[in-house]
């Protein structure tokens, strides 16, 4: 028990560790953070930093303040991770094209490629052509924001989109969305696959997987329907951003 005329302090502590409040390091604090990063802040926007700036980071869906996010080191092994016209893009029956109007989700235009299917019967995709390393046992995560093109199918496949690693992985990872784009759902296929909310009609959807052998080069693919093929409306696209490739069984914040 606590003595009721016990006497407390009546002032503030003179070191203050209450980030998800405060969102700001005491001066007396060092902090560094080698390489560019990313945080959500509270209007649910992806805001890029550059070294040894603290993040505060927020819920994209809540909005509610997260506090000083730290995560482990973490590489993006996609070098071209929002410019899929690149050297480091291939296409499979589609096509990228700049879509200089739409907002990404860090809330500028001019970063934002469609990704739209041609008329062929058979599978469309794009995919990353640099040369990823992949270790057998070990984890990866997949992630990127989609969003719905003007002329987006449902009717192809159930409307899935999926993301797919050739060589080296044996996973596939298909994660429907429809549902996701019209209202946020709670997503529970797996610990592996998440579907996260974000505003102007974006969706963040994650992937993990464990490698089944070792590769030099596996080739990450985002794919338009479940992988199949069909006989594309050269119309149906949807809009891609923030594609990052990392290590690990968990997704940390956006690699520029």
């Amino acid at each position: 028990e606590v003595a009721a005329s016990q006497d407390y302090p009546n002032f503030r502590p003179t070191l203050d560790f209450n980030f998800a409040a405060e969102k700001k390091l005491d001066p007396r604090i060092t902090y560094r953070r080698t390489g560019p990063a990313s945080f959500v802040n509270e209007f649910g926007k992806v805001v890029l930093v550059g070294d040894n700036t603290p993040r505060f980071d927020h819920d994209p869906v809540t909005r509610e303040s997260k506090g000083l996010l730290i995560e482990p080191s973490r590489t993006n092994y996609i070098k071209y991770s929002t410019n899929l016209s690149g050297s480091g893009w291939g296409l499979n029956n589609t096509s990228n094209t700049l879509a200089p109007d739409v907002v990404a989700p860090d809330g500028t235009t001019g970063s934002v490629y469609e990704n739209k299917e041609n008329s062929s019967n058979s599978y469309h995709a794009t995919h990353y052509t640099g040369s990823i390393a992949v270790t057998s046992g070990q984890y990866y995560t997949i992630t990127s924001w989609v969003k719905k093109g003007p002329n987006y199918r449902t009717d192809i496949n159930a409307g899935n989109y999926q993301f797919y690693c050739s060589r080296g992985t044996g996973s596939v990872a298909t994660v429907s969305i429809n549902s996701a784009f019209d209202a946020f759902i709670s997503h529970s296929n797996t610990t592996t696959r998440s579907l996260t909310k974000y505003q102007n009609g974006w969706i963040k959807v994650t992937y993990s997987f464990q490698s089944n052998q070792n590769s030099s080069s596996v080739t990450p693919h985002w794919l338009l329907g479940n992988g199949g093929s069909y006989a594309g409306n050269g119309a149906s696209s949807v809009y891609i951003w923030g594609c990052q490739f990392e290590a690990g069984n968990f997704p940390t914040s956006y690699i520029p």
